[in-house]
């Protein structure tokens, strides 16, 4: 599996919760009441070293993480893993675009350039926090502080570097992933701005959804977020869990993701990229060993940043 914490993080954070719920529901029937000590934390700590993939190697980035948070791209056509196909190159808008329309093109085209011209492009931070604090455990609500605790072992930002360099590998990572030729309706795009930075234009575009209607179980390169940023699909969910936890109802419901990226003005070409995903992971029904629990729900925040190589 990839060891990237935004691919794997939702999955192993909700996995030792749903461990640590069942571990605390057999103690209630013990007469003891010592508090019980999670070992599966270190189970799911050591599964986020596992050997990188697809090409993927990692170092210790020099220099912090950005202060300001992240942002959010998006695509409405999946490819298939590994597709390495480039789509028709596009020249650059000429003038700063102005409508929102003229916007995600002029982003749409530069991103579609990474895919297919980029030497090299680098995952430089990722982390996963927890929104809002939402965390509801159904009927096992009493056990929410416990749950937290445990969350909160495993939200560690990563800031090493993921370096990714020739097509395939940028096609395969860079959001969206596995889409060679990205395409962004308009409409799917409540925001759009392009600022002047002098020798760069900073364009940001947010998502129209919002928690009162959000975009459910979008796939790669699909739906309203899926188009432009690195979504969790449920086969990544189940397939982390193997044939230890049975899933029922899984949505992953996503809202107000953005991307805010740097486009130099002479080459149309990004040279840094930001994504931020809140979304709400709702299970209907969860089975651990002996334990049946319904209706959880977890907030997660998803963060990426990246930079582009010539």
């Amino acid at each position: 599996m990839n060891t990237s914490i935004r691919k794997i993080l939702s999955a192993i954070l909700v996995l030792t919760m749903l461990f640590g719920i069942a571990a605390c529901g057999k103690d209630k029937d013990k007469t003891t009441t010592a508090p019980e000590t999670t070992t599966e934390e270190t189970t799911a700590a050591s599964d986020e070293t596992q050997a990188p993939v697809n090409g993927e190697t990692s170092e210790e980035t020099t220099a912090a993480a950005p202060s300001d948070t992240t942002a959010a791209p998006s695509t409405t056509e999946a490819a298939t893993a590994g597709e390495t196909k480039a789509p028709a190159t596009e020249a650059p808008v000429s003038g700063k675009p102005s409508t929102k329309d003229e916007i995600v093109k002029y982003y749409e085209t530069a991103v579609n350039k990474v895919k297919s011209q980029a030497k090299s492009v680098a995952k430089v931070y990722s982390n996963a926090e927890h929104y809002k604090n939402i965390l509801e455990l159904g009927n096992y609500s009493a056990l929410k502080s416990i749950a937290s605790n445990l969350m909160g072992t495993f939200m560690k930002a990563d800031d090493k570097r993921y370096d990714f360099a020739g097509a395939a590998a940028i096609v395969e990572n860079f959001p969206p992933r596995k889409v060679s030729n990205v395409k962004i309706d308009p409409s799917t795009i409540a925001e759009a701005k392009c600022d002047d930075k002098g020798t760069y234009y900073e364009v940001y575009l947010k998502a129209n959804s919002s928690e009162s209607n959000p975009d459910v179980n979008p796939p790669t390169g699909g739906g309203k977020v899926g188009q432009f940023v690195n979504v969790v699909e449920e086969k990544q969910i189940t397939d982390a869990a193997g044939n230890m936890v049975q899933f029922k109802n899984l949505e992953n419901r996503y809202f107000d993701a953005w991307v805010k990226a740097k486009i130099d003005k002479a080459t149309g070409n990004i040279t840094e990229l930001e994504t931020y995903l809140p979304s709400v992971m709702y299970f209907g029904e969860v089975k651990v060993t002996l334990i049946n629990a319904k209706d959880i729900s977890v907030g997660l925040a998803y963060i990426e940043k990246w930079t582009v190589t010539w």
